[in-house]
């Protein structure tokens, strides 16, 4: 047994044929079988034996819990020179209350094993030294670990190998090379990396690292997608949608938009919503366009609640509700959205579902028109011939301190 079995499973990382674990698998009859044989081996000094002994001690595994015996066990092994015992004869003498599962995943016999190249406890390090766990937090040696796992082929250390080189995280940006770690990770067995083939997709799409290509990308997301990636599904819906990289197809869009949004991604709720709200690729269906409205709405979508507050002022697929409708569009508004400022200013000039405020008005109908909106800066021009040149200063200086906190 070596300290590179302790790292393969959900107790310690023991691996399915380290004694340890066999000895912690069994029960009854067995459990006391093994112990027997376990006294007659020490009786013939295995020093294995002791260390497996102390264990049942210290576990209360067929014998009766007894910390003092199993430092005893381990003190005999340890001076006999057995590496696996000495180490966690150290651990539990600096820490009285520790446990084995505790000591497997004490930062030196992590460190141990990742040097002897074991592959988890070389993830496992680059890990805590990413989050500072246990350990100082250090970016160079997380990046260095992730790629000595990744070169044995650890699908995840392969993907963060690729982050880190794409952020420049811990080693020099270098977005080939992010590319080369990701395509290994995304062609793993049978189905590869579903996070790693997002990012290929990402970069084929974008030209980082390797030659813009949508019909590539396409094929990486859609891997992604298939692999529950929320955000590649939301991505594959807008590809079908708009017919990039891929035949356009507007039924295989809001497949794709659903799956996205059932998991939460907000912009493919409002996305699925302006689909049933079009009828495209699902049937027309204002009242399952504003339920899914709704949901991006909530997330904070602007697009989401400037369509929900259209749909409460019409009364389309929800009852009417002026006061509701001005509510989203006053939060679709400050997050610079020209057409819910638009419509904002006007109920504020129309007194619709709010009181009549002049200044109000002003305030978002010329941040609208200083987005271009063209009907805005009409009903800008007409609002002034119904102001006082002193309340057009202060709604002007509302605006201006309205863009200096949001444009600037």
């Amino acid at each position: 047994m070596t300290i590179d079995s302790l790292f393969d499973n959900s107790f310690g990382y023991l691996s399915d044929d380290d004694p340890v674990l066999y000895l912690l698998s069994l029960k009854d009859q067995d459990l006391d079988d093994f112990l027997k044989l376990l006294g007659s081996t020490i009786e013939q000094g295995d020093m294995d034996s002791r260390y497996l002994l102390s264990i049942a001690y210290l576990e209360g595994r067929g014998v009766e819990k007894d910390i003092s015996k199993a430092i005893g066990l381990l003190q005999q092994a340890a001076e006999q020179k057995h590496s696996e015992a000495a180490d966690f004869f150290e651990f539990l003498y600096n820490n009285n209350n520790g446990t084995f599962k505790d000591y497997l995943q004490s930062l030196k016999v992590l460190i141990k094993a990742a040097n002897r190249g074991h592959l988890q406890a070389q993830f496992n390090l680059a890990c805590a030294y990413e989050t500072g766990e246990g350990i100082a937090e250090d970016l160079a040696e997380a990046a260095y670990w992730y790629r000595r796992a990744a070169e044995q082929s650890h699908e995840e250390a392969q993907y963060l190998s690729g982050l880190a080189y794409s952020l420049g995280k811990g080693v020099s940006k270098d977005p080939a090379e992010a590319v080369k770690w990701w395509r290994l990770a995304a062609e793993q067995d049978r189905y590869g990396y579903y996070k790693a083939q997002y990012s290929l997709g990402c970069a084929y799409r974008d030209g980082e690292g390797v030659g813009q290509d949508y019909k590539e990308s396409a094929k990486w997301i859609l891997k992604a997608a298939g692999g529950g990636h929320c955000e590649a599904q939301f991505l594959m819906g807008c590809a079908y949608s708009d017919g990039i990289g891929i035949s356009k197809d507007l039924a295989e869009a809001a497949y794709w938009y659903r799956s996205a949004a059932e998991c939460g991604h907000g912009n493919a709720q409002n996305s699925l919503g302006c689909a049933y709200e079009l009828g495209e690729g699902v049937p027309e269906d204002m009242t399952e366009a504003v339920k899914w409205w709704r949901m991006a709405a909530e997330q904070g979508i602007g697009s989401a609640q400037y369509s929900l507050g259209c749909a409460c002022k019409e009364g389309e697929g929800i009852t009417k509700n002026l006061v509701e409708a001005v509510k989203w569009w006053h939060l679709s508004a400050e997050q610079d959205d020209k057409d819910s400022q638009y419509l904002l200013g006007t109920a504020y000039k129309e007194g619709e579902g709010v009181l009549r405020e002049y200044i109000e008005a002003y305030k978002w109908l010329n941040i609208s028109a200083a987005s271009g909106h063209k009907r805005a800066k009409e009903s800008l021009d007409l609002l002034e011939t119904k102001m006082t040149p002193l309340q057009i200063g202060e709604a002007q200086k509302l605006s201006r301190e309205w863009w200096l906190v949001n444009r600037v």
